[in-house]
């Protein structure tokens, strides 16, 4: 509603920021406490213990499947090697990359007390 006073200004009067749509009274200070309350039980669900070690699980066995997959493009980029003199070194490189892997993989999961 618009009112105007005696210098001819208008001046508006608002809707008390108290009231929300329903017409309940809800103050401020109980909005932002609900809001609260929502942000650290989702907080909750997301930080647990649990929640991180299933994540990290994840990510290792991606991690994983994706390196033996680079050691196995790498093999078949190699076959070329087989009769020269060159397939040794590339057999002793594709045996020391998959031993990393599995070690790597293997001290992540002993780190984080997954079972593979």
């Amino acid at each position: 509603m618009v009112k105007l006073d005696g210098s001819g200004k208008s001046s508006r009067k608002t809707k008390s920021p108290e009231r929300d749509l329903g017409g309940d009274n809800v103050t401020e200070k109980e909005t932002r406490e609900g809001v609260f309350e929502a942000f650290s039980k989702m907080g909750e669900s997301f930080l647990n213990l649990e929640s991180a070690k299933k994540a990290a699980a994840w990510y290792i066995d991606n991690s994983e499947k994706l390196a033996k997959q680079a050691i196995e493009l790498q093999e078949k980029a190699t076959t070329w090697a087989k009769e020269t003199p060159f397939a040794s070194l590339f057999e002793t490189q594709t045996s020391i990359a998959r031993k990393f892997v599995e070690r790597s993989a293997n001290a992540a999961r002993d780190l984080w007390q997954i079972q593979h």
